[in-house]
């Protein structure tokens, strides 16, 4: 964007073309760039350097949220497990309570608590890798 902002209206207009051949036959993305050419033409070289400038603040901006948002989302699962851990006896009486899981594995999970231990652990996992899938799929639509 930097570059479209030091170029003049004719270099715009070719680098413009090279974007719409590269994209080929998509009408939609095509029309798109058509409509933020059109719009920069008509914005003095000032108009385009501040618009370029408030685009790369708001997207540093963007991103050093994310970063902030996936640091604190680290401290919250590392200390999300260690409650969950620190409960798992309470946790595996709830589950046998409700009849989620088989007598056998019951009885597998009461008697080995290391086998209990690695069935939270694979359970936990899993969440955050949902979790994770739900976080990248909502940073990808911003």
């Amino acid at each position: 964007m930097e570059q479209f902002a030091l170029m003049s209206p004719e270099e715009m207009k070719e680098a413009f073309a090279d974007v719409i051949d590269i994209l080929g036959d998509d009408p939609d993305t095509i029309a798109a760039v058509k409509e933020v050419m059109l719009e920069m033409e008509s914005m003095d070289a000032d108009d385009v350097t501040n618009s370029v400038r408030t685009t790369l603040q708001t997207v540093t901006m963007d991103e050093e949220i994310a970063e902030a948002t996936q640091i604190a989302l680290d401290m919250i699962s590392k200390s999300e497990w260690d409650v969950i851990y620190d409960n798992r006896g309470d946790i595996l009486d709830s589950v046998i309570a409700s009849g989620k899981i088989s007598a056998e594995d019951a009885a597998l999970y009461k008697s080995d608590e290391g086998q209990w231990e690695k069935e939270l652990r694979f359970i936990w996992d899993e969440l955050q890798r949902q979790a994770s899938g739900i976080d990248n799929k909502a940073k990808e639509e911003l």
